[in-house]
């Protein structure tokens, strides 16, 4: 499966708000910022509630499912389609308060890209919250304790739940190919 056809065949659909970014908004509501760049914003939901969190007056969004885009723009978002882990993005230098990367590093290829990209938009003393499953969590460790695949990895993009401790079929991590651990 092709990375194109991955994410244009609506991926991007149903990443409204979960209760683990119960936290990202509280975070938000102590950073406040004028300017907010949410990348891998699928539908722009969330991007709405981090919006009202910071007080945001302007508000971009970068995805690459062109209906991910669509949704963005009806939902008032200034969104923009790029693959992010190849090409800059359309902004300034030094031009954003506030960016968001809720769930997408994980992602990437090219994970360095996206990070040199966020510190080029990104002003001064401004904020970047960045989300990302945690390999060494419990949950994973039970897993290979047991023998099992760690939940955040995949052995193949056709068969995620591959090796799985309690998934069935074809469940799995949705195109992990990046995994990282609180410590760097």
């Amino acid at each position: 499966m092709s990375k194109d056809s991955y994410y244009y065949q609506g991926y991007y659909s149903g990443l409204a708000p979960e209760p683990r970014f119960r936290k990202v908004i509280q975070i938000a509501r102590r950073l406040q910022g004028g300017r907010l760049l949410d990348i891998g914003c699928g539908d722009g939901s969330f991007t709405i509630l981090l919006k009202e969190a910071l007080k945001a007056q302007e508000v971009a969004g970068i995805e690459i499912a062109p209906e991910a885009v669509n949704a963005l723009r009806e939902k008032g978002i200034k969104a923009h389609q790029l693959d992010i882990d190849e090409q800059s993005f359309p902004f300034s230098d030094n031009y954003f308060d506030i960016v968001y990367c809720g769930e997408i590093i994980e992602h990437l290829f090219n994970p360095d890209h996206l990070l040199q990209e966020v510190h080029r938009v990104l002003k001064p003393g401004g904020s970047c919250i960045i989300t990302t499953p945690n390999l060494a969590g419990w949950p994973n460790r039970l897993a290979l304790l047991l023998g099992y695949q760690p939940f955040a990895t995949a052995v193949s993009p056709e068969h995620e739940g591959a090796g799985k401790l309690i998934m069935k079929g074809d469940e799995g991590q949705w195109g992990h190919i990046r995994v990282f651990t609180t410590r760097h």
